[in-house]
């Protein structure tokens, strides 16, 4: 079993370092116009539609804000906390193996099998046409372990969720248990393979929101949006 204490140490280390600085980094960059491509026909209805008018502070928020709360951090969550597991845990490590995101000894059984994972962010990240490219990978692998000798145990193929609960998941999930036989993992029930300990989950979830406590900026992102606004482009957009 892991020890969980130390790697929630980590997890904040890494979360400040890796997300949170990052994630200010790229807003930095939201203050000047060629950071977005601009629609202007589209983007002043958008500015009025929320904030009552196209003023040049309007136009900037309705810029600076949906970039600041999602595009850059969403879409690198997944990748960002694989990375974060093959660094911090040592019985899990990168696939070299096509399809496979990460290998890890399964902490909820005595001998450990190895468990050969794709991992995906949420019980929703995942459309019908995924299923078919996810199960065709696994199929790979297993005919790569016969003909290589590999050690590949039974049930040992899965998609790990980073998030969320069973009752959350997609029907293409869904569909890789019951059509394909490959599991699927979701929130609590992966965590709980990867470290042994069922309440990792909970912890590391009050942990980073703890840590979320800490990062208020709403100030710097104040700056952001007056620094944009003021641009050449803004103030002409404002003006049409």
């Amino acid at each position: 079993m892991v020890d969980t204490g130390i790697l929630l140490d980590r997890l904040e280390d890494w979360w400040m370092e890796d997300v949170y600085e990052k994630h200010k980094a790229n807003v930095k960059k939201l203050k000047k116009s060629n950071a977005f491509n601009i629609n202007p026909f589209l983007h002043p209805y958008i500015a009025n539609f929320v904030y009552g008018d196209i003023s040049p502070l309007s136009l900037a928020k309705a810029l600076v804000l949906p970039r600041a709360m999602g595009t850059s951090v969403t879409t690198t969550f997944g990748s960002k906390m694989q990375n974060f597991i093959v660094t911090n845990i040592d019985h899990a490590k990168g696939s070299a193996i096509g399809g496979v995101d990460i290998e890890f000894e399964d902490q909820t059984v005595d001998n450990k099998p190895v468990m050969y994972c794709q991992v995906k962010a949420g019980p929703n990240t995942i459309n019908a046409d995924d299923v078919e490219t996810i199960t065709k990978k696994f199929t790979k692998l297993r005919k790569k372990a016969m003909l290589d000798g590999l050690d590949l145990a039974p049930n040992s193929s899965i998609v790990g969720v980073l998030y969320g609960e069973r009752k959350e998941l997609s029907g293409s999930y869904l569909n890789i248990e019951a059509e394909h036989g490959y599991g699927v993992f979701v929130g609590s029930e992966f965590w709980n393979k990867l470290t042994g300990d069922v309440d990792f989950y909970d912890k590391m979830a009050s942990k980073l929101h703890s840590i979320s406590l800490k990062v208020n900026e709403e100030d710097y992102i104040q700056d952001i949006i007056n620094e944009l606004s003021e641009t050449d482009e803004i103030v002409a957009l404002s003006k049409l």
